[in-house]
């Protein structure tokens, strides 16, 4: 045991810059011998062990921020846990993770997305885009306050226009005591597709950029499950489509939870 923490220890001795703290050192995997591939060295017998680590790092006055507002509503906070695996600690399930699973949580604020495979994290990130750049979007386009578009967006949105009905409509709240407009709901569609569209092609790319991942990272899951707490919401299911540009790779099915089209309160 004691050999095993001091491998992680040695291997998690990266610089950093001082704005920035670690919150995670995950554990990938040990090679014992140059043989790779064990998750659970403790007992094995070898003259040189290696480990490979993942590092989560995040902002310190961000952290102290979240500490903060905590302390101020009266809760005492133990430790920081990064949102998409407490997510995964909630919905995933150990045959998931050894079989390989893309998480990707659709917040107010960020998107973030989380790859396991044999059981490991083998990828994390977070993309400055979620469901309130929706709701922007829809303020600006449509000419509401930000509370009302939000109503909008639970009520009317869409993230597929060609799935909008030519004589749907809905109601948009007049401004500065104007009277309500009734516009086409293919609007509304035709404002919130094109971001959602920008999000997952965010998504897509993300790992590419690391050559590390960039032969083996659609290889690793055969599943992706979205958790759109904040994204696109109806009282119908939403259907969200990612289109390979290649035909030689095909991209793994999808795992779709709807959570947050069963009630407008959830949110």
């Amino acid at each position: 045991k004691k050999d095993i923490d001091r491998v992680i220890e040695a291997a998690s001795a990266v610089a950093i810059p001082m704005d920035r703290e670690v919150i995670h050192v995950l554990t990938q995997e040990f090679i014992v011998d140059e043989q790779d591939g064990i998750i659970a060295p403790l007992g094995m017998a070898g003259v040189r062990m290696e480990a490979k680590i993942h590092i989560v790092t995040g902002a310190v006055t961000s952290a102290q921020n979240i500490i903060k507002c905590a302390n101020r509503a009266g809760l005492d906070v133990c430790d920081i846990v990064l949102e998409s695996l407490a997510s995964s600690e909630a919905v995933l399930s150990d045959e998931e993770r050894n079989l390989g699973v893309a998480l990707i949580d659709f917040g107010g604020g960020t998107t973030d997305m989380a790859v396991f495979s044999r059981g490991t994290i083998k990828h994390t990130s977070v993309l400055a885009l979620g469901g309130d750049n929706l709701t922007y979007d829809i303020s600006i386009g449509l000419r509401t306050p930000r509370l009302e578009a939000e109503k909008i967006k639970i009520k009317y949105g869409c993230a597929l226009s060609s799935m909008i009905g030519i004589d749907e409509t809905l109601e948009v709240p007049g401004v500065g005591g104007r009277q309500d407009r009734v516009l086409s709901r293919q609007i509304l569609g035709e404002i919130l597709e094109p971001r959602v569209e920008e999000i997952l092609t965010l998504i897509h790319h993300d790992p590419r950029n690391d050559s590390l991942l960039k032969k083996q990272f659609w290889k690793w899951f055969s599943t992706i499950i979205l958790l759109p707490n904040r994204f696109v919401i109806h009282n119908n299911p939403t259907y969200i489509f990612l289109n390979s540009r290649s035909g030689k790779k095909k991209l793994p099915v999808f795992t779709m939870i709807l959570n947050a089209v069963l009630d407008a309160s959830f949110l």
